[in-house]
């Protein structure tokens, strides 16, 4: 997502609280993952604040 430019397409906060952002490409892998601040996200694509909201252990799409 990061590399590419590519649109966030769905965010996951597991229990813990912690955010996964995923955009549309396919066979990704655990090493494609990346560290990044939200803050930093939010530099990235300001419109994401209103999904940070989610329950843990929850999945949305937009």
């Amino acid at each position: 997502m990061l590399e590419n430019n590519s649109v966030i397409v769905s965010v996951f906060k597991d229990n813990d609280g912690e955010l996964q952002f995923f955009g549309n490409e396919g066979n990704i892998s655990e090493e494609d993952a990346r560290v990044i601040s939200v803050g930093e996200i939010l530099q990235i694509n300001p419109t994401l604040k209103e999904l940070l909201e989610i329950n843990a252990g929850s999945h949305t799409y937009r």
